[in-house]
């Protein structure tokens, strides 16, 4: 069931460390619009321990507290989401059906896994008010997915594969689980990245993806996202709560994100700036990272722009 004019649903996908916590909570700011932080962990982890960027376990918190509790979110739809996730949302079923969303949005399994979801979308904008939901839960195939059938904005941040792996390098601490981040290795790093690249571009010739540059979005925020999400969110675009000096964005007074970056867990204004984890790393780590970037922005389709290393 398609999305309506009172529940719109914007998707944003990439590359882990792309800066996807950033760009929701940026666009978060604006009157109409929720963030859900990465929604698939509602289902995919352990629901004990979802930590709400409140900093209330969902059980606690009153937002989620009453989502879970209106739309029905139970033993049985955990289960049965993590199971439907496993069959649908994997490039394997997207590709042994042709890569053809028509075809992929009338089978009955991706059905009732975005009816179910659809579902939890609705007590959500019924409960915040908000008609704007932001999902930045980045997997390239659920942006596949919700494409079929959820007709959602998907936009795709993009950002530097080197600066991508020099991130991943360096360890976050994860208040939810009161543990550091879990650190990738390189091959499954800079594999990560390359698989997201490749299937979000083979995703932008079936269907409509706004391009979002990383670099860029830091360098000139405002100037930079008004221009490139005109077209596609002008009522968001004209809603953001930027700062005069068009860098920095006051938050939103309501904000309970599932996961992400630890950033989420901030309260003060949101300050967007440069930041690259390379002049942080030893001589052989940076040099690795630079030489990875390099190679794996060559393995990229040639009429998919390379972004420099």
């Amino acid at each position: 069931m398609a999305t309506t004019e009172a529940e719109r649903l914007v998707y944003i996908c990439g590359a882990e460390r792309s800066g996807s916590t950033l760009l929701e909570r940026v666009l978060a700011s604006a009157p109409g619009a929720f963030a859900l932080g990465e929604f698939h962990c509602l289902w995919r982890m352990d629901f004990p321990s979802l930590l709400c960027s409140c900093g209330k376990r969902l059980d606690w918190c009153p937002f989620w507290s009453q989502v879970v509790r209106e739309a029905g979110v139970n033993t049985e739809w955990l289960r049965a989401m993590r199971h439907l996730e496993a069959e649908v949302a994997r490039h394997k079923y997207i590709l042994s059906h042709g890569l053809d969303l028509p075809r992929l949005a009338s089978r009955p399994e991706l059905i009732e896994f975005l009816d179910r979801q659809q579902h939890v979308w609705r007590a959500i904008s019924r409960i915040s008010g908000r008609h704007t939901i932001i999902d930045s839960s980045k997997a390239p195939a659920r942006a596949w997915i919700l494409a079929c059938r959820a007709r959602p904005v998907i936009l795709h941040l993009r950002r530097r594969c080197a600066d991508v792996l020099a991130s991943t390098r360096r360890p976050k601490y994860e208040p939810a689980t009161n543990s550091p981040m879990v650190k990738r290795g390189w091959s499954d790093a800079a594999g990560q990245w390359l698989k997201a690249e490749r299937s979000i571009h083979v995703l932008c010739k079936k269907t409509n993806v706004g391009e979002l540059r990383y670099e860029a979005f830091v360098s000139q925020p405002k100037s930079y996202l008004s221009s490139r999400l005109q077209p596609l969110l002008p009522d968001l675009v004209a809603g953001i709560a930027w700062s005069a000096d068009g860098a920095s964005v006051v938050p939103a007074e309501e904000y309970h994100s599932l996961n992400g970056n630890p950033d989420r867990y901030s309260r003060g204004r949101i300050r967007i700036r440069p930041r690259s984890a390379l002049p942080k790393l030893g001589p052989i780590e940076r040099s690795t990272c630079v030489a990875l970037g390099a190679i794996l922005g060559g393995m990229l389709a040639p009429d998919q722009p390379n972004l420099p290393t």
